[in-house]
């Protein structure tokens, strides 16, 4: 193709894309962009599947960021109940009351913040699993097939983070293994970052660097993966009083990846075991390659993980919590970005 001719389809190509966006865009109010790529608003369907990852249909169709472990104690703890203190500053305002062999501790979760534990209760109390997927679906079939024809990904996320801070990071964590943009944070129509409470402006230069290490290092793995889900399989939850009255939990987000084998309908997704720790291992030496993101995964992992241990162990308990939180205007989005375009450079 001559010169003349690229220049054309650029100018082709650039059109489309502005009709694309326009379109997909219903208002200036609710823009959002991320590392100068504008993410998209439309009706798209609620995610409301359990974690199965033995099931083809839902490593293939859903994946995306899904936890369901329950925590677990360390010997000798007792969750007795996990209560919200609005007196003190946010970020210790939920403070979990244990019995530490036969004596009664109060600790703060530490830190979590309203904008992160008010949807984890809401999602916890509705029995959720998968939070976000990158492999959703829009009201409009018609929208939704212009979407995947420009080689766009679709949002679809759990009701009890649709419209949430955190329900947006934890689809900017699907996004950490394979996407570019993943460095950066949102901005708004001003061009400001959206921060929750205890975050910061990202450090886009570190983060492309931390970015640049994971890609390197996924790179000189023998394996490829075909996709993954970010969940928390064969991870080990567990709590305890920590030094300095906080709680401590452990548990990390793990990176399942699979690849499809066989042929024609006999095609069935495995496992790739080796490849999934080799990867998880990757993404932490990379300081999660978006801290703030990662950080996103892991409460969600964790506090989640102990939200389900208060509602099987205290069911009272957590009843009064879900009753609290559903009081507590955390939110901070007029809604949640529901179209990924393709990255600038395809």
């Amino acid at each position: 193709m001559g010169y003349a001719g690229k220049i054309t389809n650029r100018c082709v190509s650039r059109v489309v894309w502005l009709i694309f966006v326009v379109w997909i865009l219903p208002s200036a109010a609710s823009a959002l962009e991320i590392a100068g790529l504008s993410l998209g608003f439309a009706k798209a369907e609620a995610l409301d599947r359990p974690l199965r990852l033995a099931d083809p249909a839902f490593l293939a169709q859903v994946g995306g960021v899904a936890f369901a472990r329950v925590a677990e104690p360390d010997q000798g703890v007792t969750l007795i109940d996990l209560a919200y203190d609005a007196t003190v500053p946010d970020g210790q305002r939920f403070r979990a009351l244990l019995d530490v062999v036969g004596q009664q501790r109060t600790v703060s979760a530490a830190p979590v913040y309203d904008w992160e534990m008010v949807p984890l209760v809401n999602f916890v109390k509705r029995d959720g699993e998968s939070c976000v997927t990158l492999f959703g679906h829009l009201k409009d079939k018609n929208r939704e097939a212009i979407v995947r024809a420009q080689d766009g990904m679709i949002a679809n996320y759990h009701p009890a983070f649709e419209g949430t801070l955190l329900g947006l990071r934890l689809m900017e964590g699907d996004m950490l293994a394979f996407r570019p943009e993943a460095y950066d944070l949102p901005k708004n129509d001003e061009g400001k970052y959206i921060l929750g409470a205890g975050e910061q402006a990202p450090d886009t230069r570190a983060n492309l660097l931390r970015h640049r290490k994971f890609v390197f290092r996924y790179s000189n793995m023998r394996e490829q993966f075909q996709s993954y889900v970010i969940c928390d399989h064969d991870q080990s939850i567990t709590f305890a009083p920590g030094a300095r009255g906080w709680l401590e939990v452990t548990g990390n987000p793990y990176w399942y990846c699979w690849t499809a084998v066989g042929f024609g309908i006999d095609r069935q997704p495995k496992y790739q075991e080796r490849l999934s720790k080799l990867v998880t291992a990757a993404m932490r030496e990379a300081d999660g390659v978006n801290p703030a993101v990662y950080r996103s995964l892991q409460v969600t992992m964790r506090y989640s993980a102990i939200l389900r241990c208060l509602k099987k162990s205290q069911p009272g308990a957590f009843a009064a919590l879900a009753d609290t939180a559903s009081k507590i205007r955390a939110d901070m989005l007029t809604g949640t970005p529901t179209i990924l375009p393709a990255p600038r450079n395809n």
